[in-house]
């Protein structure tokens, strides 16, 4: 019987099917691949190695390609009656989520409670790109960190998933001394795209702003910035540029590799352009219009329809620059999706009286969408940038 570097069973009878398979898993851990060359490979050695089926189709999800990530989910659903219960435990987890199922959050606590190593399961609710994050509850990074604490007794101490994720979570919850305790142990154990994003957060969250920008300029100049979270980390330096004031950085940045570099998944590429575009415009940094006109153009392809908010927030910030012309058609399709009262139809409002100099009228809707700033999903620094546009309301009055 085959298992994964936790325990967990992994039902094939290949040899090469499984080594492969753990390599993959390892790079979907880390962020700096996606495991996917990995996964079809595996599956190449066992074509019914039903949880790599369901990775590949998780991971073609993100990617936005979705008619591949369907071919996948059928293909691990198929063969799912000879697996393990913890792998058919998997399935339907990613199943639920990947359909937008609210009880996946239910599920996957469940299955934590009789698996509770399994990391495919919980990478899915934790940490910055998790279900937790995007759950809509105010008390999200609270059950993040009481989550992974019940969980730790389970874990080695040289897991550095784990210790990166708890790293992580510490920071959001305002704890710097266990954040940076954990996050630099987990730089040692595993130097990777994960790790090197949790240190950025922990520079940015606690103020260490040359530490920061000096740790992300080692990574990008070392073999470890060959990864798909380059983007990301180089959005984090723009972040820590605007803190330090250095302005001029920005357009630089954005121009020269953001809206260059798309090996990052198209979710990240849109929110880190769009938040960086939109930070550039209250800053008063002179971007073209066509770089907001563009970006728009990839939100309206990758995310057409509303009702994925943290998209939507950034599809917004962009709408409200180059589509004022179409102001009620877009508040009408909110409105489709959206209650009236819905902090996403108030923050397009008040994004475009911020574009039209309307500061005063800005500032009273913001002040009110951010009470519910936790509905929008995303990491504390992702949502920082709706503080970031009432102070400058204030100071613009």
């Amino acid at each position: 019987m085959f298992k994964d570097t936790r325990g967990c069973v992994l039902t094939t009878n290949n040899h090469q099917a499984y080594e492969i398979f753990l390599k993959g898993l390892e790079k979907y851990l880390s962020l700096d691949e996606t495991g996917i060359p990995e996964f079809e490979q595996s599956i190449l050695y066992d074509n019914e190695f039903s949880i790599a089926y369901v990775l590949l189709a998780r991971q073609y999800s993100i990617n936005g390609e979705l008619n591949l990530s369907k071919k996948h989910l059928n293909s691990s659903k198929k063969y799912m009656a000879n697996t393990s219960k913890r792998e058919k435990g998997v399935i339907n987890a990613i199943e639920l989520m990947m359909n937008d199922q609210e009880e996946s959050i239910i599920y996957m606590l469940e299955h934590l409670d009789q698996h509770p190593t399994d990391v495919i399961v919980l990478s899915q609710l934790l940490g910055p790109f998790g279900l937790l994050a995007f759950s809509n509850r105010s008390d999200w990074r609270e059950e993040n960190l009481k989550l992974i604490l019940d969980l730790s007794k389970h874990f080695s101490s040289d897991d550095w998933w784990f210790e990166t994720t708890k790293a992580f979570i510490y920071g959001e919850n305002n704890d710097e001394k266990k954040s940076r305790y954990f996050g630099e142990r987990s730089w040692e154990l595993s130097a990777n795209g994960n790790s090197a994003h949790t240190m950025s957060h922990i520079h940015y969250d606690f103020g260490s702003v040359k530490e920061g920008r000096d740790f992300i300029d080692a990574w990008l100049v070392s073999n470890k910035s060959k990864s798909r979270m380059e983007h990301h980390l180089r959005w984090h330096d723009a972040l820590l540029a605007l803190k330090e004031g250095q302005l001029n950085e920005i357009k630089a940045i954005y121009t020269d590799f953001l809206c260059e570099d798309f090996k990052t998944s198209p979710l990240e590429y849109l929110a880190d352009n769009a938040s960086l575009l939109w930070y550039c415009l209250i800053n008063k940094i002179d971007i073209p219009l066509s770089r907001y006109s563009e970006l728009y153009e990839f939100s309206k392809k990758y995310y057409p329809e509303f009702g994925f908010k943290f998209a939507d927030m950034h599809k917004l910030m962009m709408a409200s620059i180059v589509d004022g012309r179409n102001y009620i058609e877009i508040k009408n399709k909110i409105n489709n999706v959206y209650s009236d009262d819905d902090s996403c139809k108030k923050l397009f409002e008040a994004l475009v009286l911020f574009k039209d100099g309307e500061f005063k009228e800005s500032q009273k809707i913001l002040s009110n969408v951010i009470k519910n700033e936790a509905s929008f999903g995303g990491s504390n620094v992702q949502r920082s940038i709706l503080y970031e546009t009432l102070e400058k309301s204030k100071i613009n009055q």
